[in-house]
């Protein structure tokens, strides 16, 4: 699939934006299959969580999207029980008794504020390890994804579709429809009512440019700098918004675009479905959006990459080009001969005429002849051989070298 840098965002690039930008760069990062609470979980000298501090009114959130339980407390039930059954069928030790379940499916929904309310008690001991190997098994991830798919088709038919209807989306660059998309996704994710707001704006006309609906956001939290979870979520969205971006103007033969592309086809297709090859090369592509504060300038060494190998390859051609064939060489001197043998015929010299006749009509001559083309012929052919090798040799040099670069990968889909 070839990506269009027109002004048109299709629904798969729409989809693969809220997920890579939003979801991978500012979300869970490679937090998304084990349950993680936005705040910070206290720990005694043994390690062990004594005390909870919640961020604003978040819970215990899982996915790439982080699905907060607490704000979607429906989703808790299907989470505890779905572990059930899979630790029933695969890890007996952890599964729970049936009067803990109800139990443990409030303590797993509450809110920021519950959680302050509840003395900051942290989850029972059982809760994570159970949940944590379930979300990071097979049936885990198809299991997260799925709820990952159902937020992001949310996002879109509630934020995103009637945004690319507004005068603010359709004036806007193809670069700043990618950053609106993402920061409103984000805006949307981080909290319905706050993206309801914003959208509202938008649609009156009340944002003339990306820096005003920055502002906005900004704006909605008293707190500033990095304790407005609402401002920095913005820019960790933005800095997975500039990633796709570079992805998209990258050379067509760069190995990352090209892979980029490949997932374009189908963005959200489960992680656990893509197999061999496959399967790395996304690993690949979604660890730049995991590490995207230095994504870009790994894109742009594999575009440099690419184009010295393009130049090496040039240049080997145009000097092969300069250097003459031996068999024309050959054709020329014998052209040349030819030359001086007739200006000799029509010279009247006679002496010099029978020497001519007898060069040419001797067959010893001749034989000399049909013996320096054939060495011409074979060094030529071994020449051809020669180049070959160095050609061969020279871009295996440039595939080590790009190997070489290559980016330490952390991947989410790693089953901890």
């Amino acid at each position: 699939m070839t990506v269009k840098k027109s002004h048109e965002i299709s629904d798969n690039e729409l989809f693969a934006i809220t997920y890579f930008a939003v979801g991978a760069a500012s979300e869970a990062k490679t937090r998304a299959y084990k349950l993680s609470l936005a705040g910070n979980e206290i720990k005694d000298s043994n390690g062990n969580i004594v005390r909870l501090e919640p961020s604003y009114n978040s819970g215990y959130s899982f996915s790439m999207m982080q699905n907060d339980l607490g704000q979607r407390k429906h989703t808790a039930p299907y989470l505890i029980h779905a572990t059930q059954r899979w630790a029933l069928n695969y890890q007996p030790n952890l599964t729970f008794e049936n009067k803990e379940i109800d139990l443990f499916i409030n303590k797993i929904a509450r809110t920021g504020s519950e959680i302050r309310k509840d003395g900051k008690a942290p989850l029972p001991a059982k809760i994570k390890p159970a949940v944590n190997a379930f979300l990071a098994s097979d049936e885990g991830i198809a299991f997260t994804h799925s709820y990952d798919v159902k937020q992001i088709a949310r996002i879109k038919k509630m934020m995103l579709d009637p945004l690319r209807e507004t005068s603010l989306y359709q004036n806007s660059s193809y670069e700043d429809k990618v950053r609106l998309i993402t920061v409103s996704a984000k805006l949307f994710n981080q909290g319905e009512g706050y993206g309801k707001v914003l959208l509202k704006g938008i649609k009156h006309n009340v944002y003339q440019n990306l820096d005003a609906v920055y502002s906005k956001i900004d704006s909605f939290l008293s707190t500033k700098g990095n304790n407005d979870v609402l401002e920095t979520g913005r820019k960790h969205a933005l800095s997975g918004a500039e990633v796709i971006i570079a992805l998209n103007a990258a050379s067509p033969n760069n190995p990352l675009r090209q892979k980029w592309e490949h997932i374009l086809e189908n963005p959200l297709q489960p992680p656990s479905q893509r197999k061999g090859q496959e399967r790395k090369d996304y690993d690949e592509v979604i660890s730049l959006f995991f590490h995207s504060d230095r994504a870009i300038k790994t894109i742009q060494e594999k575009d440099k990459a690419v184009q010295s190998h393009s130049l090496n390859a040039d240049e080997q051609t145009a000097r092969h080009r300069s250097q003459p064939h031996p068999i024309l060489a050959q054709l020329q001197e014998q052209a040349a001969r030819y030359r001086h043998a007739s200006e000799v015929m029509n010279s009247g010299d006679q002496a010099a005429i029978n020497q001519v006749l007898n060069e040419f009509a001797n067959p010893a001559a001749q034989q000399r002849l049909v013996e320096a083309e054939q060495r011409a012929a074979e060094e030529y052919a071994a020449r051809e051989r020669q180049q070959a090798e160095q050609a061969k040799a020279e871009q295996m040099k440039q595939q080590q070298e790009m190997a070489d670069n290559e980016p330490t990968r952390q991947v989410a889909m790693i089953r901890r």
